[in-house]
């Protein structure tokens, strides 16, 4: 069954947001409908809405992070499409640590809970994903602190993490694939990944989509 079309619940400065190469973007787009049932799989992971723990950066942090000049943000560059940085295998317990991310990010998809997706990534690639935005009037925020959940049937699913490789000192990159119901086929992005005290955060994504939301 096709998923309906979302309520247009957001404010219409925040959902002008350009999200390059984000699967934020791709989960939470309105007007996007589900084209197909996911796929049945051994290996598909769908981490429940329940894993998304993140906490949501607050009204006055997304504001101050789209008020910073470029020269405050230091996200990882634009990387060129189709060529991911190579380095040597991660360990076990960093390939873990970023498993752990990403299927928290993915659950936060699940639960609808984009502000706390947000959570899990640097303030600098936060920054520099709302860097074309101005300040978010307060209603915008609070109705993208409202969370709207996947169905279970639509729910997002992570088919593989793999080829996590240390690429500089500090950071980590690794090849995550992922199938959504509102797109026919699954998704293959390049995450960048940075410690912070105890965690991995997401400092950039690769991927095959590029657009803004309307």
């Amino acid at each position: 069954m096709s998923r309906p079309q979302p309520v247009n619940r957001r404010g219409p400065s925040i959902r002008r947001i350009v999200i390059v190469c984000s699967i934020s973007a791709i989960a939470f787009s309105p007007g996007v409908l589900s084209a197909r049932q996911a796929t049945p799989s051994p290996t598909r992971d769908v981490p429940p809405p329940e894993l998304c723990r993140a906490k949501s950066p607050s009204f006055e942090e997304i504001n101050r992070l789209m008020a910073a000049s470029p020269r405050d943000r230091r996200a990882t560059p634009e990387a060129t499409p189709g060529i991911v940085p190579s380095g040597p295998a991660a360990s076990a317990d960093v390939v873990a640590g970023v498993t752990t991310t990403v299927r928290e990010l993915v659950a936060c998809f699940n639960a609808g809970e984009l502000l706390r997706a947000y959570g899990l990534y640097t303030d600098a690639y936060l920054g520099h994903l709302l860097a074309r935005q101005g300040n978010v009037p307060r209603a915008s925020y609070d109705s993208l602190a409202t969370p709207l959940p996947a169905a279970p049937a639509d729910r997002a699913a992570i088919l593989s993490i793999a080829s996590a490789r240390i690429i500089a000192p500090g950071r980590i990159g690794a090849t995550v694939t992922i199938d959504y119901t509102v797109i026919p086929v699954p998704k293959t992005f390049f995450f960048t990944f940075v410690q912070v005290e105890d965690r991995w955060l997401i400092d950039g994504i690769l991927g095959e989509i590029s657009f803004s939301v309307p």
